[in-house]
C-alpha cells in the first residue's frame, strides 16, 4: 500500500545507501591518484589561489610532469616524497571507505 516514493524512501534508500557512500568516496581516491584527465578539467597551475574556480593542479600531475627534467638529488627526492604522501592520502581514503561500508552493512545486520 506504499506509495512508489514510500518504498525507495524508506526501503531502498537506507539500504544501498552504505555501497552508495563508499563508491563515491572510492571514486574520490580513484580521482587523487589521476593524473592527466584531473589536470586536465582544473587546469595546470602550480600557484594556489583562493578561489576554487581557479586553475590548480595536483599531487599526480606535478609527479608526471615534473619528474622527467628533475634534478637527480633534491628535485627527485622531493618528488618521490609527493609520490608517497600521496600514496598516504589513497590508501587512507580506501581504508575509510571500507569502513563506512562496512560499518553500514553492520547496521543493517549484514556481515
Amino acid at each position: 500500500g506504499a506509495t512508489r516514493w514510500e518504498m525507495i524512501r524508506t526501503v531502498v534508500l537506507p539500504v544501498s545507501r552504505p555501497g552508495m557512500v563508499g563508491a563515491v568516496i572510492l571514486g574520490l581516491g580513484r580521482a587523487f591518484g589521476e593524473a592527466i584527465a584531473v589536470t586536465q578539467v582544473i587546469g595546470n597551475a602550480t600557484q594556489i589561489k583562493a578561489s576554487l574556480f581557479a586553475p590548480a593542479g595536483t599531487l599526480a600531475a606535478q609527479i608526471a610532469s615534473e619528474y622527467q627534467g628533475a634534478n637527480p638529488g633534491l628535485g627527485q627526492a622531493s618528488l618521490i616524497y609527493l609520490a608517497a604522501v600521496l600514496l598516504v592520502v589513497s590508501v587512507l581514503v580506501n581504508v575509510i571507505a571500507r569502513w563506512l561500508v562496512s560499518r553500514g552493512r553492520i547496521r543493517m545486520g549484514g556481515r
